[in-house]
């Protein structure tokens, strides 16, 4: 059997010989249902070609509601999201803060200190106005940080991405969905919020034969806009993942033959890099923009 780890990326080219002397049917065969099982939230975890492994399937943790068993056991996301978590705090609490009795950031706090202005200014403020855009940047802030880190983490091979798991992007949209009807009934009243669903300024006519459908979509966009944000980054990242998973799986399964493919999956790899930040970018920048929408409507 072929260790799993051998379909990640810098194992292909150890792969090839040995490829080619096996029935590449077979190779293919495990190599989907590798894929497969890291699609699909794996139970089991594999650091440093296996030295470290963890397997969460013994631990059992589902639960039936009605006709249907929910899961609420660990899985390697999980484990990946608790541990990019508790690296990130350990980084921003030792590395984060000015060295020096001057105060001036050097170094990696420099860094920390661009990004802070970044998110400050260019999203929260821009965004959602001075007061609010100061209240929600440490929210904002915490979101692209951990939404980047998590997206890096599935580009490190054996590792798993948590953004490719569309339960932690649910949860991350569902904030949001609360966010918006909250800051909008906060700065309009209920009354006010409401009304504004319905467009200004719109002819009697109109209003009467187009108006119902306007409010109607404009209500339901509450909802649409928290779902696109939940499968935008999770199909994305989703996406990326399972190309490089299954080229690297043809290079295996057919070795030198597959050699070609190695240019399009480093292509694919060096774009899924760009991908990492420009997702983490796009998804606080949405959401800033969804609030800053339902408290200043019409501005």
């Amino acid at each position: 059997m072929i260790k799993r780890s051998v379909v990640i990326f810098f194992l292909c080219i150890m792969s090839f010989g040995v490829a080619e002397e096996r029935d590449s049917k077979a190779i293919t065969k495990e190599v989907t249902a590798y894929v497969h099982e890291r699609i699909v939230n794996s139970k089991q975890v594999e650091l440093f070609f296996n030295l470290i492994h963890f397997d969460f399937s013994t631990i059992n943790l589902k639960v039936k509601v009605f006709s249907h068993v929910i899961d609420f056991g660990p899985s390697a996301h999980l484990f990946f999201l608790i541990a990019d978590s508790l690296f990130l705090l350990i980084l921003f609490y030792f590395f984060a803060q000015p060295k020096g009795g001057d105060g001036i950031p050097r170094g990696f706090s420099n860094l920390v200190e661009v990004m802070v202005n970044f998110i400050y200014k260019d999203i929260c403020v821009a965004q959602m106005g001075k007061e609010e855009g100061e209240r929600f940047a440490p929210f904002f802030l915490t979101i692209f940080i951990l939404v980047l880190f998590a997206n890096y983490v599935g580009v490190i091979p054996g590792m798993d991405t948590p953004t490719a798991n569309v339960n932690f992007t649910a949860a991350l949209a569902v904030m949001i969905f609360i966010l918006m009807p909250f800051l909008g009934i906060k700065h309009q009243g209920v009354w006010g919020f409401f009304k504004s669903f319905f467009p200004n300024n719109l002819p009697w006519y109109l209003g009467i034969t187009i108006g119902p459908f306007i409010y109607v979509t404009e209500f339901l966009g509450i909802f649409i806009r928290s779902f696109a944000l939940c499968i935008r980054l999770f199909a994305n990242m989703l996406a990326g993942h399972m190309m490089i998973l299954s080229i690297a799986g043809l290079i295996v399964a057919y070795g030198l033959k597959g050699v070609p493919a190695l240019i399009l999956l480093l292509l694919i790899y060096t774009l899924k890099i760009l991908i990492c930040f420009l997702q983490a970018y796009i998804f606080v920048l949405l959401s800033a923009i969804f609030l800053g929408l339902c408290m200043h409507p019409h501005e």
